[in-house]
């Protein structure tokens, strides 16, 4: 329970309980001192519905409430709650990136059954509500099969003078080096990790990009490459 109080929200939200219960404490002490001290209430010659209009000042401990909370308010404004210095979302990003960094280096040396069996339940958690749990798209949808026979003399007609007889993206002749998309570099870890942090367009839509998500470090990406790339091809 004292964890909480390293943080930051938790220690202004303390603070300010403890200014609201003191003005309070303030406001009840001179309501009632003030109604010992004089209990008859002067009356002004205005009266709405038959009640009379009155004409005690205002107790002195609500002015010094009042001056307090504009106090508490320039305060939390300028110094508690700088709107340009923290942000509670920003403390969380923050909280997870360390997390992150520590993760990763606790994983560090991971063997290849351990990254295996990290990237199946990173893409069990993150992936098979389109993938399914094999990669064959749920309903066939975003999945990753075809017929290689069929599809040659579309990509002979089609894609050829772009990627190349081998796919390798270099042109017809095979001799311009990045003339398009090495074709065969889809499927291999790097090109699961790409697509991972900067999204893709698919059948059923738009492929979200992780990165924007935050919510994967890099060696949660790694490992479900590996799963992807040698499990589920």
């Amino acid at each position: 329970m004292w964890a909480l109080l390293d943080d930051t929200a938790t220690q202004i939200t303390l603070i300010a309980s403890v200014l609201t219960m003191t003005a309070v404490a303030v406001l009840i002490y001179f309501i009632q001192h003030r109604m010992r001290k004089d209990a008859h209430v002067h009356e002004g010659e205005h009266t709405f519905d038959g009640i009379a209009e009155g004409l005690n000042p205002t107790p002195f401990g609500l002015h010094l409430i009042m001056v307090a909370t504009i106090g508490f308010c320039f305060w939390y404004v300028m110094m508690g709650f700088p709107i340009w210095n923290w942000t509670q979302a920003e403390q969380y990003y923050q909280e997870v990136s360390a997390y992150k960094a520590k993760f990763d280096d606790q994983w560090a040396n991971a063997d290849e059954s351990t990254m295996l069996a990290m990237g199946e339940s990173l893409f069990n958690a993150n992936c098979v509500a389109c993938h399914g749990y094999n990669g064959e798209g749920q309903n066939g949808l975003a999945a990753k099969l075809g017929d290689p026979t069929a599809g040659q003399p579309i990509y002979m007609a089609t894609c050829m003078a772009c990627h190349g007889m081998d796919g390798k993206g270099m042109g017809p002749a095979g001799n311009i080096p990045n003339f398009a998309k090495d074709l065969t570099a889809y499927g291999t870890p790097a090109d699961v990790v790409r697509t991972l942090k900067h999204g893709k367009s698919g059948y059923i839509g738009l492929m979200p990009s992780f990165a924007e998500k935050g919510i994967l470090s890099d060696l949660q990406y790694q490992a479900l490459a590996v799963y992807v790339s040698k499990e589920l091809n």
